[in-house]
């Protein structure tokens, strides 16, 4: 369920269809992100998830699967 929900984000900030997003979907390479989209991203997820993630993970999110598990680590 989070997985979806994380893809709904993913796809309303990115402009792209939901089915498109993968576990393996990078978020430089696959969908064009740069510094100021992924920081977007970030606030996206923080809110919709009620979560914060540290900035210093944010470094390390390159891919959907890195965010899922860096939300999931939150939410546990």
């Amino acid at each position: 369920m989070e997985f979806e929900k994380l893809k709904n984000i993913i796809a309303k900030r990115f402009n792209v269809d939901v089915s498109s997003i993968t576990r393996d979907t990078q978020f430089i390479s696959d969908l064009g992100a740069d510094s100021l989209q992924m920081l977007q991203l970030n606030i996206d997820i923080c809110k919709e998830f009620d979560i914060e993630l540290d900035s210093s993970v944010n470094s390390e999110i390159l891919t959907v699967a890195d965010a899922y598990n860096a939300v999931m680590a939150l939410l546990v």
